[in-house]
């Protein structure tokens, strides 16, 4: 059966499967997670939906929709159990004066390098 597809409700709560695979999105989603009081990013960019689904259980974890950004980008939340980073790798951010957040954060298995251009 497939998924009827549908718009993202501000303040609501969405497993990863379904909002990679059912909610409308203008943008790739920003998933973004709190890790030692900051709010940082998963950087997928090198990852497809099916990589991100391959992760065992990182499809139901549970992540709430805040907003979409003026440049379409939809902003969501982890809100979910257990501890994000059993499926996500953390280091610190490499030097970058242009870059605010912190930490670098990455889904396991599919590392990408800080400021690698292109996905390899």
């Amino acid at each position: 059966m497939a998924v009827t597809k549908s718009h993202p409700i501000r303040n609501k709560v969405y497993p990863l499967s379904y909002i990679l695979q059912g909610l409308i999105l203008g943008d790739s989603p920003a998933l973004r997670f709190e890790h030692k009081k900051t709010i940082t990013v998963v950087q997928d960019s090198c990852a497809t939906q099916e990589d991100l689904l391959s992760i065992p259980g990182f499809g139901e974890t549970e992540w709430v929709y805040q907003r979409t950004t003026d440049e379409d980008i939809p902003l969501f939340l982890y809100v979910g159990d257990p501890d994000i980073l059993q499926f996500v790798d953390v280091e610190p951010v490499l030097y970058d004066p242009h870059n605010e957040d912190p930490y670098w954060a990455t889904p396991k298995g599919f590392y990408q390098k800080q400021y690698e251009p292109h996905c390899s």
